[in-house]
C-alpha cells in the first residue's frame, strides 16, 4: 500500500540514486585542508609543554595539601597558559622565504 502512495507522489525522493544505491550527498566532503602539516608550530608545542608542567606541579602541590599555591598554579595553567598556547602565532621571519634561499636580494 505504501508503494502505491509513493508511486502516486512521483517516487521516493525525486532523485535518482547513484551507483551503489547511495546518493551524491554521501560522497561530498568538506573543504580539504590546504596542507598536511600540523596547525601548531614548535613554539606552540613548547608553550603547551610549559602549561602541562605547571598544571602537573599544581596538582602535586594540591596532593600535598597546599591551598594557596596549588589553585594559583592550576588557574595559571588552565586559564592563561593553555589559551596562550592555542592562540599564539609566531611571527614569520622575512629572510626565511624561498627568495632568501635562492639568494635574491632586494627587488631583483
Amino acid at each position: 500500500m505504501a508503494e502505491k502512495d509513493r508511486d502516486r507522489r512521483g517516487g521516493s525522493s525525486g532523485r535518482k540514486p547513484s551507483a551503489g544505491g547511495r546518493d551524491d550527498r554521501s560522497r561530498r566532503r568538506g573543504p580539504a585542508l590546504a596542507s598536511d602539516h600540523l596547525p601548531f608550530d614548535r613554539e606552540n608545542l613548547i608553550l603547551f609543554g610549559i602549561a602541562l608542567a605547571v598544571i602537573v606541579v599544581g596538582y602535586l602541590f594540591l596532593a600535598r595539601g597546599s591551598i594557596t599555591i596549588a589553585p594559583i598554579l592550576l588557574v595559571l595553567g588552565y586559564c592563561v597558559l593553555v589559551p596562550v598556547a592555542i592562540i599564539f602565532r609566531p611571527r614569520r621571519r622575512r629572510d626565511s622565504g624561498p627568495e632568501a634561499a635562492r639568494g635574491k636580494v632586494g627587488g631583483e
